[in-house]
C-alpha cells in the first residue's frame, strides 16, 4: 500500500525555483518538517534552488513569505482549472 504521502512527494515536480526562478536544480522544501508531521502536500512544500533552500532552512527566507508563495501557486492553479473548464 502506497502512503499518501509517498503519491504527492511523486506528483510534486518542480521545473524552477519559486524564488529566484534558478532552472537547473530544484529541490522539494517542506514549510513544516517530516519530524514535526509535515507531509510531502502541495500547500506544505515548495520548490527552491540549492541556495534558497539553504535560507529557508535558515529562516532567511520566512515560512510566511514560503507559505505566501505556495497559496498564490495554488490559486493560480485552481484559476487555470477553472477556465479549462469553462471552455469546454
Amino acid at each position: 500500500m502506497l502512503h499518501k504521502t509517498n503519491l504527492y512527494k511523486k506528483e510534486l515536480i518542480f521545473s524552477r525555483c519559486e524564488i529566484c526562478g534558478y532552472d537547473k536544480y530544484v529541490t522539494r522544501h517542506r514549510i513544516r518538517p517530516g519530524k514535526k508531521g509535515g507531509m510531502y502536500a502541495p500547500e506544505n512544500v515548495i520548490g527552491l534552488c540549492p541556495n534558497c533552500h539553504i535560507e529557508a532552512e535558515l529562516k532567511l527566507i520566512s515560512p510566511l513569505t514560503l507559505l505566501s508563495i505556495i497559496y498564490d501557486r495554488i490559486k493560480k492553479e485552481r484559476e487555470n482549472i477553472l477556465n479549462c473548464r469553462g471552455r469546454s
